[in-house]
């Protein structure tokens, strides 16, 4: 006891005590590690780390486990607050257990040895000893350990039940989802446990970015304008509180301001929308030129301004994000129904279903012309998979042709005559739509079969040109081949793009999980349009396929006819008067009106 405590009542001793064992003021007296310039310090909650500390007392003190998922900028050294609080824990508390895993051996090696470090430096070491395999083993009576691994193993933790998990660079993690499958086995939901997923960014689509996206802001976070990604409802929330720091944050991240300095107008538009000040655009552009190799797009995935843009600025994006985020914040949850027969199929009604069914956004105006196109699934075996909802599914999208409007959308496993029957029965109740569907598969075969058995009178149909005969002949259905798939995703990125002079989405589309998607679908290093690894993409295929049964419904030869030939601005929902520069970047992606200046011809 020292002579200012020795003045304190019990009640005060009792509350220095309290703080002194609080993780922040805790690290700071009893973990050291070394700093950017090799100096031996005390570990001293920079913003960021006291941030994420922040979010896990409001957790605790609601009563909850702690889950927290942490997107993070580089150097904010989340890693290293994660391992000094479990550090912490398994001094504080007897009979404890924790592990903490890394996304390769180099970063498994770096954290045991800040571990080490921890453990030799502490003025209050408890006796303890080191295993073969990065473990920490406190002797009795107090018995609680870490153990430091690497990821990437599908039996991570299996074997053992833990009370603390910090899993790093979670995006890189070869198989995520497998890992995770194990990790939360070995946890109990007990308030006393903590979990804690952090990483940057590695693209949209994949675990990482889909745990986030499901995780909500803690309520100290509900005012951050730099968490822009909005919560999940109440039914999607995965039980996470997320965290995300931006680069400016960090009072580091400045630098002095040189005497001949002259700011960008591309600066001057990132300055004013983040409140920054000359000396934070000066590191910013020194961070581009020196730590990124010149690549703007790099440094946002790496130091990102908000939570969206780091996923995608990591990522090599089909359509154009900014357009996309625009459009997903017009989305809106829709009627679900199915459709049944009242007599005959020229009668359907729509019958109100919770479950599997069409979302259906606008019912039919009289007059209106409608097109429809189907995706059957391809028939996988859903034993070939061990998540359900891994297995293939069967999409349609109807649009109204002159409004260039999605207004209904079925997602669905039914069978191919059931699939065949919703889609004849909803091109009734859409004034007879022209009915198109995907061809090449087997599945797409046998609903070709099914919807000639129902005699559906608008069914799409390719001319061509037969050498042999010196004859035109009609096919049923659509065939995807290298060029016409081609076509089709690049007519859907230039809907998506507009036009000059505003560069507004030329489609409205109701459902936000088909934007999701979209935000998915990339070009791969080949060069091919597909979906990121694990994620969907049948959705953009049956929107792309819509937009050419649009187009040939509206009598259309190619995309720019269409726009110009059926556009009714009256009738959109979606004001072009809205669509200004600064709309677009509302969500700091577009830091600048010419990124919407991009060539029209730009080929992937």
């Amino acid at each position: 006891m020292t002579a200012e405590t020795a003045q304190l009542t019990k009640e005060q001793l009792s509350y220095a005590e309290m703080l002194e064992r609080e993780p922040v003021n805790w690290c700071a007296s009893h973990c050291w590690i070394v700093d950017k310039t090799a100096n031996r310090v005390p570990l001293i909650m920079n913003i960021a780390q006291m941030h994420t500390e922040r979010v896990i007392c409001e957790m605790q003190t609601a009563g909850m486990p702690v889950r927290i998922i942490v997107l993070k900028a580089r150097q904010h050294g989340e890693t290293t607050r994660g391992a000094g609080r479990i550090f912490r824990n398994v001094n504080l508390f007897s009979n404890r257990s924790a592990l903490i895993a890394a996304h390769d051996k180099d970063a498994t090696l770096n954290i045991f040895r800040k571990i080490q470090m921890f453990q030799d430096e502490n003025p209050t070491q408890l006796s303890a000893r080191y295993s073969t395999r990065n473990e920490l083993t406190y002797d009795a009576p107090h018995r609680s350990y870490i153990v430091v691994e690497t990821g990437g193993k599908e039996h991570l933790g299996r074997s053992a039940k833990y009370d603390y998990i910090h899993i790093s660079e979670l995006a890189f993690f070869e198989q995520p989802e497998r890992t995770m499958l194990s990790v939360k086995q070995c946890v109990p939901r007990l308030p006393h446990t903590e979990v804690v997923l952090e990483s940057t960014a590695n693209g949209t689509g994949g675990y990482f970015h889909n745990a986030y996206n499901k995780a909500r802001k803690a309520l100290c976070d509900k005012d951050l304008s730099y968490m822009v990604i909005e919560d999940p409802s109440e039914d999607e929330w995965n039980g996470y509180c997320r965290v995300f720091n931006p680069w400016f944050i960090d009072p580091q991240y400045s630098m002095t301001v040189p005497s001949e300095f002259e700011i960008t107008e591309d600066e001057r538009q990132i300055k004013s929308r983040y409140d920054l000040s000359d000396n934070q655009i000066v590191w910013r552009r020194w961070a581009i030129a020196e730590l990124c190799g010149g690549d703007e797009e790099l440094f946002k995935q790496e130091y990102p301004s908000n939570d969206r843009e780091a996923f995608i600025s990591s990522g090599r994006l089909y359509f154009p994000a900014t357009q996309l985020s625009y459009l997903e914040q017009h989305c809106h949850p829709a009627v679900i129904g199915r459709f049944m027969f009242a007599g005959t199929p020229d009668n359907p009604r729509l019958e109100s279903n919770e479950h599997e069914g069409w979302e259906i956004d606008e019912f039919p105006v009289a007059d209106r012309i409608y097109a429809i196109f189907g995706d059957p699934a391809e028939g996988l075996d859903p034993t070939e998979t061990n998540d359900p909802e891994k297995t293939d599914r069967s999409v349609a999208q109807v649009m109204d042709v002159a409004a260039k409007r999605i207004v209904a959308k079925l997602r669905c496993r039914f069978h191919e005559d059931v699939f065949a029957e919703q889609l004849v029965l909803a091109g009734m109740w859409y004034n007879q739509a022209l009915l198109g569907f995907e061809l090449n598969n087997k599945c797409g075969g046998s609903l070709k079969s099914e919807l000639k058995r129902f005699d559906y009178p608008n069914l799409y149909r390719k001319r061509r040109y037969d050498k042999i005969s010196d004859e035109f002949t009609e096919k049923i259905g659509w065939t995807s081949d290298k060029v016409t798939r081609s076509m089709m995703y690049n007519d859907l990125r230039q809907m998506i793009r507009g036009y000059q002079p505003y560069y507004k989405p030329e489609i409205i589309i109701f459902s936000k999980d088909t934007i999701r998607e979209m935000f998915t679908f990339i070009v791969d290093k080949d060069g091919k349009q597909r979906a990121q690894n694990g994620e969907w993409d049948d959705e953009v295929a049956s929107l792309a396929g819509v937009v050419q049964m649009a187009m040939d419904a509206a009598g259309s030869v190619c995309l720019g006819d269409f726009i110009g030939n059926t556009m009714n601005n009256e009738e959109r929902r979606i004001d072009r008067e809205e669509f200004t520069v600064d709309n677009l970047a509302y969500a700091g992606i577009s830091d600048t009106a010419q990124d919407l200046e991009e060539d029209e011809n730009e080929e992937f």
